[in-house]
């Protein structure tokens, strides 16, 4: 089967099985909305592809092909977690935003 984890979380749920709950967003605004709706300052926000596996979402330059987003998975997480984190005003660890400050030569070296 190829769904998507909120399609499986959905399909659970019709048959009485406990799961947490989540929303399902394609947009920004529609993250914000899910987020003053869920009422918890604590949320995960999820990326979900079709693409074979954990870490298989490479992003390309649509006009030239160059590979966009090329390090380690983690600190990509990390540096989109401290990006929502800091759009809700929660408190970021130090030492996330400074990861979050070499953004850029991250992206230019990797």
């Amino acid at each position: 089967m190829n769904i998507h984890e909120y399609q499986g979380k959905a399909l659970l749920k019709q048959h009485g099985v406990p799961v947490l709950e989540g929303v399902h967003c394609t947009t920004v605004d529609q993250a914000l909305a899910a987020y003053d709706h869920l009422g918890s300052k604590v949320v995960a926000v999820k990326s979900q592809i079709h693409a074979g596996g954990r870490g298989k979402g490479d992003l390309y330059h649509p006009d030239t092909g160059d590979l966009l987003v090329n390090f380690d998975k983690e600190i990509m997480q990390l540096m989109k977690e401290t990006k929502y984190l800091i759009r809700m005003g929660s408190d970021v660890p130090e030492s996330a935003k400074m990861v979050l400050l070499q953004e850029d030569k991250l992206k230019y070296y990797y």
